[in-house]
């Protein structure tokens, strides 16, 4: 006997009848009469009298029957259940920096609203990859460039990159400059592994240069502080410096994005967070 049996013998006592016991079940009538007759041959006795136009349910039938409606009502309450029990396990969303300061918290709280569970990392971007790699994360954001890999991934927006400094040192410094002239200048950049480090640096391979920072930090914030400060040139986002009283250095030579990539690996297809990678 198996479950899909009892499901079959449950429809045809509610129905009486073969067809409509099909039509409920989307199977069809010789489904129906083929799995009457092996749970008849496991019972060793029958379990339903076929008549000319329906079925009768036999004694012991009718016993079986008032056994089976039980199961069938916790499986039909577990299948109501189960949305809301995928939405008690939290999904695990790591992301880089950038998008971390500036959208992540919006995002989070969007998905709190529609009552998933989050817990979020922050890390450098070779490392948000490894957690979604290694299993540790669910969703990530990516800074930078598109990964190779089988991950299911969309790009949902891209930071503006650029060079700024404080008043004082821009009023030294020509309008305008050339990306070989501002390497010469104290540079405050972030640290390896980051997606703007990375990003900075695969142009100046493209153009034959080479960075050497004065200054390098894992936080954007003391990269900023540092250009208030005087004591160098920082290379960030925009959207991290529009608040501030930071002046950008135009570099007539380059022009960089830093894309945010939505990632998912593909076996989590019909996983709960696809469905929040989807509405992205």
């Amino acid at each position: 006997m198996n479950f899909n049996q009892c499901v079959i013998f449950y429809h045809v006592c509610r129905e009486l009848n073969f067809t409509k016991a099909a039509k409920k079940l989307f199977i069809t009538q010789s489904a129906v009469s083929h799995a009457m007759k092996e749970l008849e041959n496991e019972a060793g006795y029958p379990l339903i009298e076929r008549l000319h136009r329906g079925v009768k349910i036999t004694p012991a039938g009718l016993e079986f029957y008032h056994s089976v409606i039980p199961l069938i009502e916790d499986f039909n309450k577990l299948n109501q259940q189960l949305p809301r029990l995928a939405k008690k396990v939290p999904v695990k969303i790591a992301a880089c920096m950038t998008f971390a300061e500036n959208d992540l918290a919006t995002f989070i709280q969007g998905l709190s609203q529609q009552g998933i569970l989050t817990e979020v990392q922050i890390a450098k971007a070779d490392e948000v990859l490894s957690l979604l790699e290694n299993g540790e994360a669910d969703l990530i954001f990516l800074e930078g460039p598109a990964p190779s890999g089988t991950f299911l991934q969309k790009e949902i927006k891209s930071y503006s990159l650029g060079f700024f400094t404080n008043q004082a040192v821009a009023q030294k410094l020509p309008a305008k400059m050339k990306l070989a002239n501002i390497l010469q200048e104290n540079l405050l950049v972030r640290e390896r592994g980051s997606a703007v480090r990375e990003l900075l640096e695969a142009a100046l391979v493209l153009n034959h240069l080479a960075l050497h920072p004065s200054w390098q930090s894992n936080d954007s914030a003391g990269l900023i502080a540092a250009a208030k400060a005087g004591l160098g040139i920082a290379f960030l986002p925009k959207v991290l410096v529009e608040t501030s009283d930071l002046v950008e250095i135009k570099v007539t030579d380059l022009a960089l994005e830093n894309p945010v990539i939505a990632l998912m690996r593909k076996t989590a297809e019909n996983s709960p967070v696809y469905q929040v990678w989807k509405n992205l």
